[in-house]
């Protein structure tokens, strides 16, 4: 199958990992595509039960791949996985999720504050989205990863004075916007 060619080919490229930048390239286009497929599945749901089975299978191996990818030593392609997992059926990946963030968060946090603080725009902007998306998940994903999210902070506010409250005061009208249009507005 056509699709099961192309994902293979994308893992392929993420296991040799030669930069952070293929690799996680590689990822998000496997994110990418499974996001369409899954939306497509949550579609035909109410149309042909053999399908989504199907549909389901190819989704189910594509997520125990990414899992499996979790011990490389490429913290973008850990990133990816957590988008990932985020994206793709979250509530059943809840506990993947959880797991891969209490074992690698306190990493995953600063390289992803590293990118955000990068004086290159293109990186800081990933970064900011990143976060603006997955902050909250390293607080919720158990109180000893919390503990560590606020020494993080801590250690950001230290080590980038000038530019840490700017990134506080634009994360935190970000998501009080994303809080009033999800649950205000709503």
């Amino acid at each position: 199958n056509f699709f099961k060619n192309i994902i293979t080919t994308l893992f392929k490229i993420v296991d040799k990992g030669e930069n952070d930048k293929t690799a996680g390239t590689a990822l998000a286009m496997i994110t990418e595509l499974t996001h369409r497929l899954f939306a497509q599945e949550i579609k035909l749901h109410k149309t042909s039960i053999g399908i989504v089975e199907i549909e389901k299978s190819i989704i189910n191996d594509i997520t125990s791949n990414i899992l499996s990818r979790a011990n490389i030593n490429n913290d973008t392609v850990r990133l990816g996985i957590i988008h990932y997992l985020s994206q793709i059926d979250p509530h059943s990946n809840k506990v993947e999720l959880n797991r891969i963030l209490s074992r690698f968060g306190e990493s995953l946090l600063l390289h992803i504050f590293k990118i955000y603080f990068s004086k290159i725009e293109k990186e800081s902007a990933l970064g900011f989205h990143f976060l603006t998306k997955h902050f909250p998940k390293f607080l919720a994903a158990s109180p000893a990863l919390a503990e560590i999210t606020g020494a993080v902070l801590q250690n950001q506010m230290l080590k980038n004075p000038e530019e840490f409250p700017t990134f506080l005061q634009e994360y935190m009208k970000n998501a009080s916007s994303s809080f009033e249009k999800n649950y205000i507005l709503a």
